[in-house]
């Protein structure tokens, strides 16, 4: 039903029946928790430091106002204020609104401006409420939620894990009594009225919330907050707990919130098979058998699986939402990253029904597919991590990490009870887990991709990539591993596998407290694949050639594409041949000569490992009327033999075929410049077909060139005019409305353009300077990043080669006639450039 009912693609994500999404604002920071005034304005605080590896947040203040003045559902007025990196702050969580008032968290204070009705940014230095909140190690932030009477309740998170004497550390016991409880792990009381108040113990309200982020009120003022349950069951206690134990235990919980009450943590977990507390290993548990103290600890109302992470709770009081979706409670869960060997889990929104005060139903995911093509941190696309209601009912959605929000609203007919959203289409990551790698001294191949099994939760209880990330590249709780900067060692093998097996009590730059083997129980061989993993992938590019080659005059290569074994081949327009770079060689050879590549010259080549195909266009350059005498063609040859396969001859008249992009499901899509049309060859299919066209692309002459296919969508730029479209595949493969994506600077001349993860490309600017950019797409906007510039002999295309991106350049000015020859010839080269991983 809403498919029907919503213009769009709900910016990405899926929803219940009879809901839509707009893109209400994007990239305006790691959006955290926001809020909405009676005007309509949005007001979202966002945060910034290691839980973001540190990365530069946008200039200006870390609050941000939001305005939809022209009623489309998107703001139009996006405007930042308060203090920014320059004045010391880092931002924040919570914010919330009262009596006219905007409360923010600002590092360990909370702050108050005052908000005037005509103008969406608040005048003026703000007071402080509250200042000298602990924001020391695991759980930093400090969410609030202010009730009509002025009472200001804040969380403080726990420090710890389970408060033991080695915070994470295999068989560490807890300490008794668990003093932290006196600072954190609780919700502390204020007066929001009342400015210079100052932390400490004597304002605790509740204990024993290891980390409240979530708080709603209900209709009839019922204080709710979430928990986020304890980690590591199994991987402390390996004697107590079976692998799937640690990966479904604790469940994550809802609780009313009551003065004095105890919740439990750190001596208490709660086990949702059994429906109650039980006590935790640190303090003499037996694996959830025993009970003990913990029945005089006060249990959730509601609960969910095992660290899916709810970050923001929304009770909904609004009448917009049809009856079933009323009254209940909404669930924003930033999902998890320790659920290996099973998948992770979260990254969503949930809805549990509720009637006075306690659940009525089972919940259902309301809302989906947020992380895109990978759940798992420093990965996923986006992470849910604030909930919202606006005057007029609808629900808005933040996620922190490239700071979208969605504006949800009901679009449907009278319904009679909830219904869970469909299931996201299935993406493909772009991250190669088990590509060819380089091999450590005295290690084999085999070691490595064994290593690589157990890095990535697949075998023997590894779960190494819910820290440090599916590619290695890190998160906030695990350092990145690819740069080949070691924290704790040399990088030699043996003292990778040190670090490996002792463990990293307390971690130089990362949230995240590693304990031996990584919380794994590995056995000797297995230590020794992980650590060859580890160091193969620190290694990766390291060894890389930085100039290729290719002998000869007048070769003029146009296109390079690589395998993952580090194999690079080139097309040449002048020699009509193929060249092939063996892993680590600086010299190109010839591979596939004239003899079989025929009388046209290779343009764009594309390598296709998964179906051993190697695509090139041949093409004949255009004569005076624009127009090529002879139609290009499409050509496969063999990856391993470079025997020819196939030729597809492009269909309309003059065609010229430059370049080649091949989806997942191995649709080849090809550019068609002459004509500017994107043309498609299914792999069932026997001959080419016209795709996307009939001039969406501007009008004959804007060269239609450079082409790629990222997540669900194919990319294509025109050289002449310098412009980049967007043309989504439909699910019955079908092309969707070709859309120019609005960039952030003017791309000069763009020509090869590959793929760079989820929602990235890599592309060569040909212009006066000669540039490689890194452009990031995120919806119909995109966000150039210049990489490198100064490339006097044209780049022309560009393959990424572990953490390298190679530039190839063609020379093509001298072959068009608008350069005059050198003397002497300079060579043909691509040269690499480190680029790191998407």
């Amino acid at each position: 039903m809403s498919a029907k009912l919503c213009p769009g693609d709900n910016g990405g994500i899926t929803l219940s029946p009879g809901f839509c999404a707009t893109v209400f604002a994007d990239h305006i920071g790691h959006a955290r928790q926001l809020v909405v005034a009676p005007n309509g304005v949005v007001y979202v605080n966002t945060w910034s430091g290691v839980y973001y590896n540190n990365d530069t947040p946008p200039a200006g203040g870390f609050l941000v106002a939001l305005q939809d003045t022209n009623g489309d559902g998107r703001a139009d007025v996006i405007k930042r204020f308060g203090d920014g990196v320059p004045q010391g702050s880092a931002g924040g969580t919570g914010i919330r609104l009262y009596h006219g008032a905007l409360y923010a968290e600002q590092n360990d204070r909370i702050i108050r401006y005052t908000l005037l009705p005509k103008d969406a940014v608040p005048q003026g230095t703000p007071d402080t409420i509250l200042a000298g909140m602990p924001t020391t190690l695991d759980h930093p932030m400090h969410p609030f939620i202010i009730d009509e009477q002025g009472n200001l309740f804040v969380s403080m998170g726990s420090m710890t894990n389970t408060c033991e004497l080695k915070n994470r550390m295999p068989h560490s016991p807890g300490h008794q009594p668990c003093t932290e409880l006196e600072t954190r792990a609780g919700i502390w009381r204020y007066d929001a009225n009342r400015t210079g108040q100052r932390f400490s113990p004597a304002e605790r309200y509740a204990t024993g919330i290891r980390n409240g982020e979530g708080m709603s009120f209900d209709a009839a003022g019922r204080l709710y907050v979430t928990q986020h349950g304890r980690d590591q069951l199994y991987e402390s206690w390996p004697d107590l707990y079976r692998p799937e134990q640690g990966r479904e235990l604790p469940a994550e919980e809802i609780v009313q919130l009551e003065s004095g009450a105890d919740y439990g943590w750190p001596y208490c977990y709660f086990d949702g098979f059994q429906h109650k507390l039980v006590l935790a290993p640190e303090y003499g548990g037996d694996g959830g058998k025993t009970v003990g103290l913990c029945a005089q600890k006060r249990a959730p109302v509601a609960f969910f699986p095992a660290h899916w992470a709810p970050n923001a709770l929304l009770i909904y009081t609004g009448t917009h939402f049809p009856q079933p979706y009323r009254g209940g409670a909404f669930v924003a869960f930033h999902g998890s990253w320790n659920r290996a060997p099973g998948p992770q889990g979260g990254y969503n929104i949930v809805y549990q029904p509720m009637s006075d005060g306690k659940p009525s139903g089972d919940y259902v995911v309301f809302a989906d597919g947020f992380a895109a093509a990978e759940k798992a941190p420093g990965r996923a696309a986006h992470r849910p991590s604030g909930l919202a209601m606006g005057p007029d009912g609808a629900l808005y959605i933040s996620e922190d990490v490239n700071g979208r929000i969605w504006r949800v609203t009901y679009n449907g007919g009278a319904v009679t009870q909830i219904t869970s959203a469909p299931s996201p289409k299935a993406a493909v990551t772009a991250t190669d887990t088990h590509r060819a790698l380089p091999t450590p001294p005295g290690s084999a191949a085999k070691q490595v991709a064994l290593g690589g099994r157990i890095f990535h939760g697949e075998v023997a209880g590894g779960n190494c990539f819910g820290c440090h990330g599916s590619d290695g590249q890190g998160s906030s709780v695990g350092a990145d591993l690819t740069r080949g900067q070691w924290l704790w060692s040399d990088g030699s093998l043996k003292a990778i596998k040190a670090t490996i097996e002792n463990g990293v009590p307390v971690p130089k730059k990362s949230l995240g407290v590693m304990p031996p083997k990584g919380g794994a129980h590995l056995t000797e061989s297995e230590l020794d694949a992980v650590a060859a993993y580890v160091w193969a992938i620190g290694h990766e590019g390291s060894s890389s050639t930085t100039q290729i080659v290719i002998p000869g005059e007048k070769i003029y290569p146009e296109s390079l594409t690589s395998l993952p074994d580090g194999t690079i081949l080139i097309g040449s327009i002048g020699a009509r041949t193929i060249y092939r770079v063996k892993p680590g060689a600086a010299v190109a050879e010839p591979w596939i000569g004239p003899e079989v590549v025929g009388t046209q010259g290779i343009f764009g080549v594309l390598a296709d490992p998964k179906s051993g195909t190697l695509w090139a266009c041949a093409s004949t350059l255009p004569g005076k009327n624009g127009l090529s005498p002879q139609s290009g063609v499409l050509q496969a040859f063999d990856l391993k033999t470079g025997t020819r396969k196939a030729r597809y001859v492009l269909p309309t008249r003059g065609s010229f075929c430059n370049d080649i992009a091949v989806a997942p499901d191995g649709t080849a899509y090809i550019s068609d410049t002459t004509n500017m049309e994107i043309l498609r060859l299914r792999p069932d299919a026997s001959a080419l077909e016209v795709w996307a066209g009939d001039g969406a692309f501007g009008p004959t002459g804007g060269i239609l060139d450079g082409i790629s296919v990222v997540g669900a969508r194919v990319l294509v730029n025109t050289l002449q005019t310098g412009k980049l479209f967007s043309v989504p595949i439909r699910p019955d493969g079908k092309a969707g409305k070709v859309t120019e994506i609005k960039l952030d600077r003017p791309i000069d001349r763009p020509d090869g353009m590959r793929a760079f993860g989820r929602r990235s490309v890599l592309l060569v600017e040909s212009g006066s300077v000669g540039r490689l950019s890194r452009i990031i797409v995120d919806g119909n906007r995109g966000r150039v990043t210049p990489l490198k510039e100064g490339y006097p002999d044209g780049p022309v295309s560009v393959t990424v080669v572990g953490t390298n991106a190679y530039v190839l350049e063609g020379q093509l000015a001298i072959l068009f006639g608008t350069r005059p020859p050198d003397n002497p010839p300079r060579p043909f080269k691509a040269t690499a450039v480190p680029v790191g991983r998407p």
